[in-house]
């Protein structure tokens, strides 16, 4: 599952815990778009944020750091194309290294 951090907090979870747990509010992404990973060979991991409702997580169970870019818009395309895409993100695995938005 993929999700975007909201936020960081501690809690106690129990009296008798001494210390708070780290836990972290994630929005979580809905499900690829099917048809967008098996047309791009299941290199482009296209889904919706928040679709998935929120969740608290324990902090130490995030394995990664991924970017979620927002599907770009493009000038002079048909309608119907601007609403498949609209609201969608894009995964981008290893942000910063050679990536530009224009």
């Amino acid at each position: 599952e993929l999700g975007e951090v909201q936020y960081y907090f501690r809690y106690i979870m129990r009296e008798s815990d001494k210390e708070p747990t780290p836990l972290a509010m994630v929005s979580v992404f809905g499900i690829p778009d099917r048809a967008l990973l098996k047309e791009s060979f299941n290199t482009l991991w296209v889904a919706r944020m928040g679709e998935a409702g929120m969740r608290v997580i324990p902090a130490k169970s995030i394995q990664s750091v991924v970017a979620m870019i927002p599907f770009p818009s493009q000038r002079g395309v048909p309608p119907e194309v601007e609403e498949r895409f609209r609201g969608l993100h894009f995964l981008y695995e290893k942000m910063g290294l050679g990536y530009s938005v224009e």
